[in-house]
């Protein structure tokens, strides 16, 4: 754990390269022609249980919070990642490379030869208590998360493939391939799955979408926000289903900067102090919302709260 809390993300990278001549033929069988490689140098994170967080009585999930407090610098240096949201049904392959303890490091080299020639070679299992499922598992979601978006949803994965765990004497690391398909999606029924997702919705709406892969103006980013979640909201009928859909779509606020939540709100004065962050946030949301009526009423709701809550957020009133 504590080579985890201290680990050096700066030689990490992410590329764009060709699918290793093994995986060819499984990808062409799904059309998959693209292959994101993301190496992580240090010990490969696993997932772990939940934990109960005593402070405040909800689940605390540590090795997530720590693959995610190393993975965020390694994304925002990263412009291939800002840039990229894999819209196709994908495969994973991951290699895993860990350290021997001294043990086994002694074990192996009074042993003979060649098995010293593989432990060179960074091709001797590991047979140590980390399983390979909770490390697969942990670095598909990593790409999953909100803030990144790498990947819209996990089930969109369609299959894992073969994910050794190796020992390697001095380097280790995981690297992490996904296959992918990079156009625009020409299987109609792929096609249609995916853009009925919620996720695809959400992602819409995403900082990273307007930021990062759309040339929208502030006028036309507005513009598609409220067709979006106009296209959301239309179904819902009930109070109870609004507020949590509502609280949904709100929770995206908090992943576009001050600023730019002032800018589509209209503000001006970027550095008031008089007109702050939640006050942009409520305007914004009574633009995007004008009409959806009942929505509208629960923000309006929510925004008088709002003003006597210095501490609130949106999704406090939901």
């Amino acid at each position: 754990m504590k080579k985890n809390e201290e680990r050096d993300t700066s030689r990490d990278y992410a590329i764009i390269t060709d699918i290793p001549k093994e995986d060819r033929e499984v990808c062409k069988r799904y059309n998959l022609n693209t292959c994101l490689k993301i190496v992580l140098y240090g010990e490969p994170f696993s997932d772990s249980r939940p934990k109960p967080n005593m402070k405040t009585g909800g689940i605390a999930l540590v090795n997530q919070n720590l693959m995610k407090k190393a993975f965020k610098p390694f994304y925002e240096r990263t412009d291939l990642l800002k840039s990229l949201t894999i819209l196709s049904p994908y495969l994973l392959r991951c290699n895993f490379y860990l350290e021997a303890t001294a043990v086994d490091k002694k074990r192996i080299l009074k042993l003979k030869k060649y098995i010293g020639d593989l432990y060179y070679k960074e091709k001797l299992a590991h047979m140590g208590e980390k399983d390979v499922d909770n490390m697969i598992k942990i670095h598909n979601d990593i790409m999953l998360q909100n803030e990144f978006r790498i990947i819209l949803t996990d089930g969109f994965n369609i299959g894992t493939l073969f994910s050794p765990k190796l020992i390697t004497p001095n380097n280790p690391r995981a690297e992490v391939y996904v296959y992918f398909n990079d156009g625009k999606e020409k299987n109609d029924y792929y096609r249609e799955k995916i853009e009925e997702s919620s996720h695809y919705a959400y992602w819409q709406l995403s900082y990273k979408n307007y930021k990062y892969q759309s040339n929208r103006t502030v006028k036309d980013q507005i513009k598609h926000m409220k067709k979006v979640i106009e296209d959301i909201c239309a179904p819902i009928k009930g109070v109870t289903a609004m507020k949590r859909k509502l609280g949904r779509i709100l929770e995206e606020f908090k992943f576009y900067p001050a600023e730019v939540i002032k800018e589509l709100a209209g503000v001006t004065d970027f550095k008031s102090r008089d007109f702050n962050r939640i006050d942009a946030e409520y305007k914004l949301s009574c633009i995007l919302f004008d009409k959806v009526p009942l929505a509208m009423d629960l923000i309006k709701q929510g925004g008088r709260l709002l003003h006597e809550d210095t501490e609130g957020e949106f999704e406090s009133f939901f």
